[in-house]
This record gives structure tokens, C-alpha cells and sequence, in this order.
């Protein structure tokens, strides 16, 4: 799998990438579905973990400060939210998608998805321990509700990467002719 560099430039359009990401929702039962994880993922599988690590790392640190995330709140208003188990989540997700990313697009798919499992997880136990949800609750708002979109995410990030691999390897077939 090609590793891109990140170069400074890269950085802002991955950076553009992830909030535009998390700006576009769709809302359902009190749920707002977003396409972060996506990117989180296809970050890391396609720049390599330090990169996309430190990439997600300065993501949520500019929404200490910016309105980076899905709605118009950021700081101390995220950061003791419903949502920050999840958030906390992504550089680690980064880091297991450059580490674990595969050739054949069904094995991402599957990596894809327990690594969008393992967010699942992180947030759970976010609202169990910090937010002091009961775990059935915990895990019925925040696992259950998520569980088919991240099926649905995984797919699309295997997609992507693949889509993202054959053009890489048509352009150096291309320079080799």
C-alpha cells in the first residue's frame, strides 16, 4: 500500500476533509450520523500513522478553540459532551487503520468496521464512566444506534481506499509506459 507524504498543504486538506466531514449529519431519533470516521480512517490508511495521528491530534485541538465538529459548539462545551469518548477515540483509530490496512479491499472492510467498533466502544464507556449513563443506556444510544452506519462506513472507507489504490497504481503504470 503507497504511504503519501503529508506534506503542510496536505495537511490543511486533510484537515478541510475532516470538518467538512463532520459538518454534513443526517439526524435521526436524536442521533446525528456524520462521515468523521471516514476520513479518520482513510487518513490513516493512506498517510501512515505518525502523520495521521498528529493530523487527528491538531484536528481536536482546533476544536478546543474553532467550531470544528458537528454544530456550532467547541471547547470545554465538546470536550465534557455526550460526544468526547468518540473524539478521543479517532487519533488512536488513525493509528489502527495505517497499522492493520490490507490489500483486498474485503479485509479492510472488516478491519474498517472493528476499528469503527472499537470507537463504539470508547464512546460507551465515555457515557457509562463520565456521563454517568447506566451501561444498558450507554450502550443502547451509544453502540446500538451507530452499529449499521458503521457497517455502512466501513464499506464506504474500503471503497474509497480502493478506488484511491488503483488510482495510485494506474499512474505509476502509467509513468513506467
Amino acid at each position: 500500500m503507497p504511504v503519501v507524504r503529508l506534506s503542510f498543504s496536505g495537511l490543511f486538506v486533510w484537515l478541510g476533509l475532516l470538518i467538512l466531514s463532520a459538518k454534513i449529519g443526517l439526524s435521526y431519533n436524536d442521533q446525528t450520523y456524520t462521515l468523521q470516521t471516514v476520513v479518520v480512517l482513510l487518513m490513516g490508511a493512506i498517510t501512515g500513522s505518525f502523520r495521521a495521528f498528529m493530523g487527528v491530534c491538531i484536528y481536536l485541538f482546533l476544536g478546543k478553540f474553532f467550531p470544528v465538529f458537528n454544530g456550532p459548539d467547541y471547547g470545554t462545551t465538546v470536550y465534557s459532551g455526550y460526544t468526547t469518548g468518540y473524539l478521543l477515540a479517532f487519533p488512536f483509530a488513525s493509528l489502527l487503520a495505517a497499522k492493520f490496512n490490507q490489500a483486498e479491499w474485503y479485509w479492510n472492510c472488516l478491519v474498517f468496521f472493528l476499528i469503527h467498533l472499537f470507537i463504539l466502544v470508547v464512546g460507551v464507556l465515555w457515557l457509562f464512566q463520565e456521563k454517568q449513563l447506566s451501561f444498558s443506556a450507554a450502550w443502547r444510544f451509544g453502540f446500538q444506534a451507530y452499529l449499521g452506519f458503521a457497517l455502512i462506513k466501513a464499506l464506504l472507507c474500503s471503497l474509497l481506499l480502493y478506488l484511491y489504490v488503483y488510482y495510485e497504481n494506474q499512474k505509476i503504470q502509467s509513468a513506467t509506459n
